[in-house]
């Protein structure tokens, strides 16, 4: 026998469960509810490999042994540089990483940049802000720029990466956000398939200032997922400091744990010996010019 009152209380008891007893978030990274609220849960978060000391003082990107598993870049001469930025110095003044291009934080950048997956972005994005806030090396600034992608890339992804981690950090530091500022003008071919030279030809000229206005005399804060080579952000600060910027600090997701070109010789030798193994694969995910 039908009984629409016992249906309506089962409702009303169930709405009053979920008053009381909100369910709880679930984690972006695996899914499963967080009981330390919103974001990426601890599990997740011990699963980042971060950037330990020893790291270069200008690119942060991680000296022999400066990550979790030993791995690094040759340090030139000193212990406080890399090679690559005592060689050819980049015209911004510092980048900064929380953590190293591999194991589950790559896994998360992929699935926000070719899985459309926003909320895992956000999640990464307040990992990040959380990073900023504790890193003084990035302070003042007067503003937050996202690299910008490419209006046909966009339109692919649905949204910027970069720019949704970048409104994370100027929320969090109540800076303003100027995602306009700078825009990317000509596609990119993907920076993983190119050695160290032909990345920086590559985006070379990508870039234009849109409001320069804006630009004068300002200290900026330059927001990106990945910093390998450091051929777009460099690039990047150098279109800005032209356009009337005063100073282009660098904030992104993760840095390289290898020394670039090493990385990228190993892999065609990888790619001679066994042409089916994951090196195409990489050519696709491991798309650094965003």
């Amino acid at each position: 026998m039908d009984r629409p009152w016992l249906t309506l209380a089962k409702r009303v008891w169930q709405g009053t469960l979920d008053v009381l007893l909100p369910p709880r978030p679930l984690c972006p990274g695996c899914q499963r509810p967080n009981r330390h609220g919103r974001g990426l849960c601890r599990g997740c978060l011990s699963r980042i490999p971060r950037v330990a000391p020893p790291f270069c003082v200008r690119c942060g990107r991680p000296l022999r042994g400066g990550d979790e598993l030993g791995r690094g870049n040759e340090p030139a001469g000193g212990v406080d540089q890399c090679r690559a930025c005592r060689q050819r110095p980049y015209l911004f003044s510092v980048a900064r990483a929380p953590g190293v291009y591999d194991g589950a934080l790559r896994d998360y950048i992929h699935r926000v940049k070719f899985g459309a997956d926003r909320a895992l972005g956000e999640a990464l994005g307040q990992l990040l802000a959380d990073y900023a806030v504790r890193t003084r090396e990035l302070w003042p600034v007067d503003a937050v720029v996202p690299v910008p992608l490419h209006p046909a890339r966009l339109e692919e992804r649905g949204f910027n990466q970069a720019e949704v981690l970048a409104r994370a950090v100027a929320n969090r530091v109540s800076r303003p956000l100027w995602p306009h500022v700078l825009e990317r003008v000509r596609p990119t071919a993907a920076q993983a398939r190119l050695p160290m030279e032909s990345r920086r030809a590559n985006v070379r000229g990508a870039f234009r200032v849109r409001e320069a206005a804006l630009l004068a005399g300002k200290r900026l804060l330059l927001i990106d997922d990945v910093l390998t080579s450091g051929a777009t952000a460099g690039e990047a600060a150098r279109v800005l400091l032209r356009g009337g910027a005063t100073e282009v600090k660098v904030l992104c997701l993760a840095v390289g744990a290898h020394e670039t070109e090493w990385l990228w010789r190993q892999r065609q030798a990888e790619h001679r010996t066994n042409p089916g193994n994951s090196w195409v694969h990489d050519q696709r995910v491991d798309a650094f010019s965003t």
